[in-house]
Parts: C-alpha cells; structure tokens; sequence
C-alpha cells in the first residue's frame, strides 16, 4: 500500500469502465430491469466503500459520491463508474473495484437468464485530483534559488541539511536551481541576498530555510518586509495546517511568502524534517504562480503594460 501520510487532501475522481457482452434478446422488461439495476448499483456501492478489504493496495477511504450507470446495447452493456473524495489516497482502485463488482453481478444474471456473458474491456477511464498534477512544470523551465539562514552553517560550524534537500527536491520537480547562498542570522544581509537573487532570477522562485522561529536570533520573516512587494498569506497557512496535523508546534513557525518583482519568495523551517514537511505541503502546487507571474518583468510590470496614473 502507498504511504499517503505526506500528501496533501485533494478532491480526488476516478472513473472506470467495461462491458458486459451477451448473446440473444435483453432478458429483462423494463420493471424487471429497473429492479435488477438497483441490485447492481448496490453492488456496486458496497463494492467501492469496502475497497480496501478486497485489494491491499486500496486505502479505507470515506467516499463522498459512488456512481454507476449502464447503457444497454444490443448485444452488449456498457458500464460506468465514478468515485469522488475529498483524500489524501488514491481511489483509482475503488472505480475499477466498483465497476468489476458490478460487471460480476450483471454477469451472473445474464448468465441465469440463459445469455451466456462475458465481461470484457475492464479498465480506470480517469483519475484526477493527485496532488503531484497541480503546478509540475517542464525540466529547467523555471529558475529557482535556495537562501540558507544559519549563523552556525554560515560560519562553518554545522553542515546544512535542510538547504540541499530543498535544492535536491526543487529539481526533481523540474526547477533549474541555479544559485545556493548562505546567510548569517541578520536582517540586513538576509534582505540583501534575497535582493540580489531576485534580481538575477527575474522570474522564478526563491525558497529559505531558517531563521523563521522565536530564538532571539531569528529574523527572515523581518528581512522579508525589507524585501517583499506583495504578501502571499496562504503559502505559510497552508504550510502550517498540512504541519498541524504532525506536530502540535507547527503552529509556532513565522514564516511567511511574497512577491518582489516577478519573483516568487517562499520562508521554510530551518530543520530537514520541517523543510522537508513543508515541500510535501506546498510543492508542486506553489509553483503555479509561475504561470501567473509570465510575462512580468524583474520590476513586476507586465510586458506591454501601461503605467499607472
């Protein structure tokens, strides 16, 4: 079974289809089939809700919608299911599980009614919803820029973890990391990288770790109102609530994410496992904005535009 434990809750639709052939005449008038459909959907609603003790791979997922309908051709009967949650799992399984149920039943009636049926064609249509779709973009279409904050890493005394794990995670997401910095613990010159890189970046993504705690210390989100032209409040919430439900302290991060330019900045924790719980929750979805932000400019004015009066 897929570990779901660090994907994000997404609403999730799966569909599956297949047919069930038959020789002769449709055994059923149409009150006769009316009841025997309501077997089959039944069949097939039990099917997708109890999923996972069938097929190992299936998640106990509470599912807020199971479908079914079946078109009557001659000669053949063609089946359609469809599952939505609100989840963290898959639930491709639970469309292909309801569908194959509901074709075994339908079968077995047929079968009863002298038709001699096969099932054929089985398959899942569609799946959407999977967190990893939203915001993935093309290998090294957009740049990107990790900004370490850490005294002790900045004067050599600890080796960084957290920063070469976001890098590492950024290019496998597709983003071309094309600058690695580290600062001290002061807002001054953490202010003054954020600049530089934004500049150079022109349109992209920049994404610091630490510095974004209560230690005397800490002071991103500081250098971030020397730097920032436009707050972004629902990067770091997101950030938090996905944290929340792993950690009570969560809470206590003041990270935060903004605009300068056309340059997307985004505070993570300064631990690996905090980094690395914050990428799960924002990443690739936050990378979205960089479709919002083409064809704007290192100075945030889009292409073409005119000033403001």
């Amino acid at each position: 079974m897929e570990n779901s434990s660090y994907n994000i809750s997404t609403l999730r639709r799966a569909e599956a289809e297949g047919r069930v052939l038959y020789e002769g005449a449709w055994p059923w008038s149409d009150a006769a089939w009316r009841a025997q459909l309501g077997e089959v959907r039944a069949a097939a609603r039990l099917a997708a809700k109890s999923a996972h003790t069938a097929d190992p791979a299936c998640h106990a997922v509470m599912l807020d919608h199971v479908d079914l309908s079946v078109t009557v051709k001659e000669g053949e009967a063609l089946l359609e299911t469809a599952v939505e949650a609100v989840t963290r799992a898959d639930i491709a399984g639970h469309a292909l599980l309801a569908l194959t149920t509901a074709a075994a039943v339908l079968h077995n009636a047929l079968r009863l009614e002298g038709a001699r049926p096969r099932i054929t064609d089985a398959r899942i249509r569609r799946a959407a919803g999977s967190p990893e779709r939203f915001g993935r973009v093309k290998t090294g279409a957009v740049q990107g820029a990790v900004l370490v904050v850490s005294d002790a890493v900045f004067h050599g005394e600890k080796e960084d973890a957290a920063g070469r794990l976001i890098a590492e995670r950024l290019g496998k997401l597709g983003v071309d990391v094309a600058h690695y910095a580290i600062a001290p613990d002061d807002a001054a010159v953490i202010a003054e990288q954020l600049t530089r890189l934004a500049e150079q970046l022109g349109r992209g993504v920049i994404v610091t770790t630490g510095g974004t705690g209560f230690s005397p210390r800490d002071c991103t989100p500081e250098a971030m109102e020397r730097v920032v032209e436009r707050w972004i409040p629902g990067i770091p919430e997101a950030a938090r609530a996905f944290g929340q439900e792993r950690t009570p302290y969560a809470m206590l991060s003041r990270g935060a994410a903004g605009i300068r330019g056309a340059t997307l900045i985004v505070n993570l924790p300064g631990s690996r496992k905090g980094a690395a719980e914050s990428l799960d929750a924002l990443f690739p979805a936050v990378l979205h904005a960089m479709g919002a932000l083409q064809g704007f400019g290192a100075a945030g004015k889009q292409a073409g535009a005119q000033p403001e009066p």
